[in-house]
């Protein structure tokens, strides 16, 4: 009886450690793709400890176990690549055939799990007497649908691995080489390579828990449960940690406030707008001691923040910096500076790509992947903010920094 007690311990600490982070990112602070991917792979992965846990206390039949199981196993490792595939492109925005793409085959193994559940008894036990009087007939059984879900699964998750290896070699090569090259708004790529190594720890124990025999060995559970419970309190600490720090800038107030979803439209509203033109007209609202504080603090923050680098960057994002209101952040950005916003950071997010253009860590980096570094949303607007404010493309640079 005791034993038995222990048992029950040795299962509940992990499982209610992985529910707790599960819990911690579900209430994480920002509402991004990564809180919900991040939140959803902490989830499956409690889901399939609180499985391992039941069926060692009872014994379901086989083919529920197992479908149940796969199905999580392989829901959890899509999630895992498309968190991945989200810190990967800062700023894009997904659609249904991203979604599509990544749950593709969780949503197969769903549909064929159901069919094999919903086998008629009629059918079940006529497989049943096959089994026992022609052994070729085990192809119509449960078991057989248990052993292809494992294995199927298995292969699917390596093969995700193999898939992104590149990209797993190159951010884990970037990340020793090169630690400081991250800016602010890379800072989750930075950890993705031991995200990774703990997601495959603790999803290859999870597995390992189905060999024959290793539910009567008390060695090997404990080991188990080890696993589950440091290297899966390793990961659900770091996706927390993330996921509620992943913006250097706090804007509950701000965010919740706000009516208009591009708040510098509203003093902003022409693209052609020209402050020189009512320079006159607008009354001055900062003294001229002031005028030079705020510009000064401006330079500090956009040299040593880099805030521009994140493609959502507003100017509700800048006066939180600044410690300004909207509106004299619009005076001093438009009249004293004589620029807008939208004209300001494009401005900085060119210097830095030269920045990056010009580091021998970035040679080999793709212009795109420089545009995504700087702030840009896509490869057209960089390629025209560049041509503007350079008269040159960034190829073009390139290559003349090349000669």
């Amino acid at each position: 009886m005791i034993a038995e007690h222990l048992h029950i311990i040795l299962f509940s600490i992990p499982v209610y450690q992985l529910f707790y982070f599960t819990t911690q990112v579900i209430i994480a602070k920002h509402y991004h793709a990564q809180r919900v991917l991040g939140g959803l792979f902490l989830l499956l992965i409690s889901m399939m400890a609180v499985i391992n846990a039941f069926s060692f206390y009872q014994s379901p039949p086989q083919y529920l176990y197992e479908g149940l199981f796969y199905t999580l196993f392989v829901a959890a490792a899509s999630t895992l690549f498309f968190y991945s595939y989200c810190v990967e492109h800062p700023g894009r925005r997904f659609v249904h055939a991203d979604i599509l793409k990544h749950y593709i085959i969780p949503v197969a193994f769903i549909f064929v799990w159901l069919g094999v559940l919903f086998i008629p008894n009629e059918i079940q036990n006529a497989n049943a007497m096959r089994t026992e009087a022609i052994g070729s007939s085990f192809v119509f059984s449960h078991k057989f649908f248990s052993l292809g879900f494992s294995g199927i699964a298995i292969l699917y998750f390596l093969g995700l691995i193999f898939a992104n290896l590149f990209s797993i070699a190159s951010i884990t090569k970037r990340r020793i080489i090169a630690p400081k090259s991250f800016t602010v708004w890379e800072k989750e790529k930075k950890h993705l390579p031991a995200i990774y190594l703990l997601s495959f720890i603790v999803l290859s124990a999870l597995v390992l828990f189905h060999i024959p025999g290793m539910k009567n060995n008390p060695s090997l559970l404990i080991t188990y449960n080890l696993i589950l419970l440091l290297p899966g309190g390793l990961l659900g600490q770091q996706l927390t940690n993330l996921l509620n720090n992943s913006q250097p800038v706090s804007l509950p107030e701000a965010r919740k406030n706000r009516t208009n979803p591009n708040p510098a439209k509203e003093l902003f509203p022409d693209p052609e707008f020209s402050p020189a033109k009512t320079s006159d007209a607008i009354p001055p609202i900062i003294t001229r001691e002031e005028k030079d504080l705020l510009q000064e603090k401006l330079q500090k923050v956009m040299d040593e923040k880099k805030p521009f680098t994140n493609p959502r960057f507003s100017l509700d994002d800048l006066c939180l910096l600044l410690g300004i209101n909207k509106r004299k952040a619009g005076y001093l950005i438009n009249h004293v500076m004589n620029n807008n916003f939208y004209g300001l950071v494009n401005e900085y997010r060119v210097e830095e790509s030269i920045k990056l253009l010009n580091s021998d860590e970035h040679k080999k980096f793709t212009i795109e992947t420089i545009a995504l570094m700087s702030g840009f949303q896509s490869k057209s607007s960089f390629y025209a903010a560049f041509k503007k404010y350079k008269n040159i493309t960034p190829g073009e640079y390139k290559e003349i920094k090349a000669l």
